[in-house]
This record gives structure tokens, C-alpha cells and sequence, in this order.
């Protein structure tokens, strides 16, 4: 933040020096003309991408310089004139090249910002500790993929999985089971999310009640060689959807926004 106020506070003197001198040295028809050039410019500089732009100061700068030299060789002009189109010709093209700088510098702070609130939203979809869906884009994902099984007539469940209460306080053995969820559920199918320290949900779509079944099997199998216990810590149940659980799955997320 401290680059890019420099920068630009350097890139924005130089540019008001630089017009500055520019309509200075202008009188008359000259000074009405660079007048246009820069506010057409200045437009440019808004509306078209950097690259566009640049070709624009090309084109301005070079037509400029030749409709000065075709100028002076039609009027026949003195040296002294001469060597005032060619002052002309300089500055306009410094202030273009210093315009298109500026606009160059800004329009990238301002996409490396969009980039980074882009960011910040895909990561807020995501628990960075455990990789699983956050309340709330698991509700929304639910909803969308409940109504899309309701049109094909499909079963999907909610698998709600709690923590026993002697070992909830265990962060490792959360970070154990969202890794194993991960690893044994259906990858963009099933959805996972961890509703609350204690809890994990995970919506099945497309499957019946042998299926849970097997969802909770595969589970087990895949936690008993991470746990040395004798029975694995854990409570597991099975809801179907609908649109009451849809609605309480919305409330609920809603519910932990407020309280962050």
C-alpha cells in the first residue's frame, strides 16, 4: 500500500508538471487543441484497457508530430516556429506517456484488489483448517442440489455426525475425521461441513438407506486405523431431506453468522 502511494503520488506531480507546461507554452489555436488532446486522452484512459491505450498514445503522438511538420512545410514557417511545434509535439507526447502511466498503475491496483476480494470470498467458502465447506455455502449448495433430486425424484440424506463429549475438546481428532470424510465421501457430489466444534453434516444426494449405511461404514473403516480406541468416539445419524430440513439447515447457518 506504501509502494502504490508513492507511486502514484510521483506518477500524479509529474503529470500535473508536465500539463502544466505543456498549456503554458501553448497560446491561441495550440493551446485549444492540446486542450482537446488531453481530455480525449484522459477519457481514453478511463474507458479502453492498458494495452488499447497505448496504442492510442502512439497514434495520437505520431499524428501530432506529422500534422506539425505537414504545418510548417505548408506555411513555410520560421525556425523559430519550427522549433515551437517540435516543444509542442514533446510535451504532448510526455504527458500522454505520463497519463497512460498513471491510468496503467491505478487500473492495476484495482484489479490485483478484485483478485484478492475474489479471493477472500473463495476462501470463505472454504474452512482453511479443514478443508470443508463453511455453514453457509453448505446450506446454499444443499438447497440447490435438493431441488435439482426433487425434479428427478431422488432421495438425498443428511448424515450428522457428533462428537462424544469426552473428547470433543480433541482438535486433532476433528482434523482426523474431516480428512477421513474427504477421503471416503463422493468428491463434487457429497458436500461436508462442520456445523458447529462438535459436529459434522454431510448431504447425500441420490441414495437410500443401505447407502447411508455404507457411507457410515466406509467411514468407520477408515477412521479405526487412526484411532486407538476401542469403540471410535463418535455418534452418527441419518435425516431425510426435505424442505423443512433444507429451511433448518438456512437458519442454522444464518444463526452462526450473526453470533460471528
Amino acid at each position: 500500500m506504501k509502494s502504490f502511494s508513492t507511486t502514484f503520488a510521483i506518477l500524479s506531480v509529474l503529470t500535473f508538471l508536465s500539463i502544466t507546461m505543456l498549456l503554458t507554452l501553448s497560446d491561441g489555436v495550440l493551446f485549444w487543441i492540446d486542450l482537446g488532446i488531453l481530455a480525449v486522452s484522459i477519457v481514453s484512459m478511463c474507458l479502453f484497457s492498458t494495452t488499447k491505450n497505448y496504442l492510442f498514445l502512439l497514434v495520437v503522438s505520431l499524428t501530432v508530430g506529422f500534422s506539425f511538420t505537414f504545418y510548417a512545410f505548408l506555411t513555410d514557417s520560421s525556425p523559430e516556429e519550427q522549433v515551437q511545434y517540435m516543444l509542442q509535439n514533446v510535451w504532448v507526447t510526455v504527458c500522454l506517456i505520463l497519463l497512460w502511466l498513471l491510468s496503467s498503475h491505478i487500473r492495476r491496483v484495482f484489479e490485483e484488489n478484485k483478485l484478492l476480494q475474489n479471493k477472500v470470498i473463495e476462501l470463505q467458502k472454504v474452512d482453511q483448517f479443514t478443508g470443508l465447506l463453511s455453514p453457509q455455502e453448505f446450506s446454499s449448495q444443499a438447497a440447490i442440489l435438493y431441488k435439482g433430486s426433487a425434479r428427478r425424484n431422488e432421495a438425498c440424506y443428511l448424515m450428522t455426525i457428533v462428537l462424544l463429549q469426552r473428547v470433543y475438546t480433541d482438535r486433532a481428532l476433528t482434523n482426523v475425521i474431516s480428512d477421513t470424510l474427504l477421503d471416503t465421501l463422493r468428491a463434487d457430489y457429497d458436500l461436508i461441513t462442520m456445523s458447529g466444534p462438535t459436529t459434522f453434516q454431510v448431504f447425500l444426494q441420490n441414495t437410500t438407506d443401505m447407502g447411508c449405511e455404507r457411507v457410515a461404514q466406509r467411514m468407520h473403516d477408515g477412521l479405526r486405523p487412526k484411532i486407538n480406541a476401542v469403540q471410535i468416539p463418535i455418534q452418527t445419524t441419518f435425516t431425510k431431506v426435505d424442505d423443512a430440513v433444507i429451511l433448518s439447515l438456512k437458519e442454522m447457518s444464518l444463526r452462526r453468522d450473526k453470533a460471528q
